[in-house]
């Protein structure tokens, strides 16, 4: 049974910095997950995933509990990213379901092909998954780090709002608009496909 993370946090607070090796290895994949979705430079995710981890260790002392660590860790991770690429002046979002997830839960795209897709639906799962990757795509940056942590990583609005400094309101408007968005560009697809049958 893991050793619950608060006490992980005391003793390393405590001087037993060693333990801060376990907060890495349970969060770097929530934290490549934040990053890549803003930069699909690997370089740049490896480089800003170790910022992050250090920006959380300088700052754990801070960290009060009244919200998930992952939900602290994530909010650490997204504004890193941002400021980065502010500085770059560009922004790069990648795949919602590319080769940086092939290690993570394929639950969020079950969910979304169950809820995009009826049964009836003459494609199989895997084409339906290409064609939600290509929709993905062309949704409007604003929306994608919002359906992503919602879809995949099953954050509530309020802790997407905490990671991303958001309103919840306008949270749950770009999850509705990204949802509607995606949609209508299944259904274009999925009649383009009809046509050339």
């Amino acid at each position: 049974m893991d050793t619950p993370e608060h006490d992980i946090i005391r003793e390393i607070l405590a001087g037993n910095r060693e333990r801060f090796s376990e907060i890495v290895q349970r969060y770097q994949n929530l934290v490549a997950m934040i990053i890549s979705q803003l930069t699909s430079s690997r370089e740049e995710i490896n480089e800003l995933s170790q910022q992050v981890f250090v920006k959380a260790y300088l700052n754990l002392k801070n960290f009060r509990g009244e919200a998930k660590f992952s939900t602290w860790i994530s909010r650490i991770a997204y504004n890193t990213t941002v400021n980065h690429l502010k500085k770059k002046k560009a922004l790069s979002f990648v795949d919602f379901f590319g080769d940086n997830n092939d290690n993570r839960s394929p639950a969020g795209e079950e969910k979304l092909i169950t809820r995009l897709a009826s049964p009836d639906e003459i494609l199989n799962q895997k084409e339906m998954a290409e064609i939600i990757q290509k929709g993905i795509q062309q949704i409007p940056e604003q929306y994608r780090v919002v359906l992503t942590l919602y879809h995949q990583q099953h954050f509530s609005y309020e802790e997407i709002a905490k990671i991303t400094g958001i309103p919840m309101g306008t949270v749950k408007n770009y999850l509705h608009r990204a949802r509607k968005y995606l949609k209508d560009l299944l259904v274009k697809e999925l009649t383009l496909e009809e046509l050339q049958l």
